[in-house]
């Protein structure tokens, strides 16, 4: 058993996989014609930010919610970045696959209380196992629409439109929903 009182190996392998995720644009962004797209690490922290916020408003767990928002992309430090389209493509048998292989990869050498704690936190975010980890989901679109509406001079009205719309089919809550809504209102 893995206690943690060896190598710290896998804290610099760690480490290296969170770095590298300062510089994965996003490609959905980045495909769009956006000069200076958002990383995956700038997204992973604006949603842990919104999502421990809202989990706290409600009475869960902040920390919960902020941890599981900052697993959430980890995988991309191996995989980079996959579009919805690439996603599909793959199929969800094969992405998942791929997933857990990736962050194999990232957690190898971790003590098995790490391995426990960031596998239960992105079980939580994938299957919605948790208050937090539905929040964070729902969060994870929010934010994506709120970006577009920063890049609106690059993206355009349309190319707004395309992300909101995206982000109000998937987002289940509805206070999430609503906070897209009159974020939208209020902007375009």
């Amino acid at each position: 058993m893995n206690n943690g009182t060896g190598s710290a190996i896998w804290v610099l392998n760690l480490f290296a996989a969170v770095a590298s995720l300062k510089s994965v644009r996003r490609k959905g962004w980045v495909l769009r014609g956006v000069k200076d797209a958002e990383s995956v690490a700038d997204h992973s922290l604006a949603v842990a930010v919104l999502s421990a916020a809202i989990a706290a408003s409600r009475g869960l767990d902040p920390g919960k919610a902020a941890l599981i928002a900052v697993l959430h992309d980890i995988v991309e430090s191996v995989t980079g970045d996959l579009t919805p389209d690439e996603k599909a493509s793959m199929g969800a048998m094969r992405l998942r696959e791929v997933e857990r292989e990736a962050i194999e990869k990232v957690m190898d050498g971790a003590p098995d209380e790490v391995k426990r704690v960031f596998l239960q936190s992105l079980r939580d975010y994938e299957d919605g196992s948790s208050p937090e980890g539905r929040i964070v989901r729902d969060v994870d679109k929010l934010e994506m629409a709120l970006q577009a509406l920063l890049y609106r001079d690059e993206l355009g009205t349309s190319g707004v439109e395309e992300f909101v719309s995206s982000a109000l089919s998937e987002i289940k809550d509805p206070e999430i929903r609503s906070l897209v809504e009159e974020a939208i209102g209020s902007a375009l």
